[in-house]
């Protein structure tokens, strides 16, 4: 489990049986896309921040919500893009979700690797996510850097009935030569992971339906494992819930159905104490049916909040998600740094508290996640120091084992 991790696996078109993923070899030439690099380059990219996770997004619309852009830089970059998108991509758009009403709603830029303005840093990806304003997505290679399937714009094949993990080592990434696109709808998990010293550009297209805006919840996401949490997604974006669907209770029935995001997100939430005593005790009961977390990590009663955010996190990182497993270990390691166990010299569940927090931590930073990897770095450098009984630190076994664990984790980063 700790070993090195097959991270980088191109996804298979041929073999693939999803209906909700096109391939469009070929739809810019090799000229037309460095045409459009050529525009890009003579522009800068927006720094605003991203949606999903609130870093500078480097992005370039060249139309928003239906209506196109007129300054003259971003005219002359549409009309290069404008036959591809309206006249190519809109009709495939309309057949995979077999809707004449499908229209053109958003067209942009995106920048990921070494690309960065202003000294802001570099976007190396995207975490996994959905487009929740978005019924067909489509993905246009504006360079040879995703040609092997090794970056890029990548998919976790989660459906209904699969309950695939969610962990980095499950990642397929599109094969795209420049000029392709791949086309996905709007319950295709998906996100870009650019490695080192590359730098790659896209046009991305978002289609949506006619008369349904974005401050409304689309009426196309529909109900299920993954339709309950997009909903979710969107209701709270949108601050406009769905009849009676709060959603919060769109999370607790998308969870219920073994949506590991979902879960992640209902222990956010109750971390948080954001939800009502009615649903704190629905999730207990959903909980309770699931296999449990160890007693050492729960903290105060198991029907708490803070006890039940960790058994929801917990689920989540049963199947590979690293933001849970994370959260995890680092409220795990605050109650060993802040609570009164270390000082009271019960060894032994400090013990077992350490190795389970070592271990969520450590295995959130093999794939990568930031704070993960940031949290071990700082235990590594503090292992001998960080607990604030000398006394009892001395008696506890499993420091050294820690810094195995967290050693082994980061070593295959």
């Amino acid at each position: 489990m700790l070993g090195r991790l097959d991270k980088r696996q191109p996804f298979d078109f041929e073999r693939s049986s999803s209906s909700s993923i096109r391939k469009v070899e070929g739809l810019f030439s090799r000229s037309l896309a460095n045409n459009v690099m050529d525009k890009v380059e003579e522009l800068e990219m927006s720094t605003e921040a991203d949606s999903v996770d609130g870093q500078p997004s480097y992005h370039m619309s060249l139309v928003a919500n239906g209506e196109k852009m007129d300054s003259d830089g971003i005219g002359n970059l549409l009309s290069l893009v404008d036959e591809a998108v309206y006249g190519d991509l809109l009709p495939i758009a309309r057949e995979m979700m077999d809707n004449d009403k499908i229209i053109v709603s958003d067209v942009f830029l995106r920048r990921y690797g070494s690309y960065e303005i202003n000294g802001l840093g570099r976007r190396s990806g995207i975490m996994g996510h959905y487009d929740c304003y978005s019924v067909v997505t489509a993905v246009v290679a504006l360079d040879d850097v995703s040609a092997q399937g090794s970056n890029g714009l990548f998919t976790i094949e989660l459906d209904e009935e699969n309950d695939k993990s969610c962990h980095i080592s499950c990642r397929r990434f599109f094969p795209l030569e420049i000029g392709d696109a791949v086309m996905h709808d709007w319950k295709t998990l998906h996100g870009v992971d650019v490695e080192p010293n590359k730098d790659r550009t896209s046009l991305v297209v978002w289609f949506s339906v006619e008369g349904q805006q974005r401050e409304t919840v689309p009426n196309w996401i529909s109900s299920g494992k993954i339709g309950d949490f997009v909903k979710g997604i969107a209701s709270e974006s949108a601050h406009s819930y769905i009849g009676e669907t709060h959603p919060h209770d769109l999370y607790i029935s998308s969870a219920a159905l073994g949506n590991p995001f979902a879960m992640n997100r209902l222990g956010g939430l109750l971390e948080e104490e954001a939800l009502s005593p009615e649903r704190v005790a629905i999730v207990g009961d959903l909980l309770k049916e699931l296999k449990g977390l160890p007693r050492c990590c729960l903290n105060g009663d198991e029907d708490c909040c803070t006890s039940l955010a960790r058994r929801a996190w917990y689920q989540s990182a049963l199947n590979g998600m690293a933001m849970a497993l994370s959260s995890l270990g680092d409220e795990i390691m605050g109650d060993i740094l802040w609570g009164e166990d270390v000082e009271n010299g019960n060894v032994e569940k400090v013990d077992d508290m350490l190795i389970f927090a070592a271990k969520s931590i450590g295995l959130a930073a093999q794939q990568g996640h930031p704070e993960a990897v940031n949290c071990a770095k700082e235990i590594l450098a503090s292992k001998n120091t960080f607990l604030t009984s000398e006394e009892c630190g001395k008696r506890i076994r499993s420091i050294e084992q820690v810094a195995e664990i967290l050693k082994a984790c980061i070593s295959t980063i």
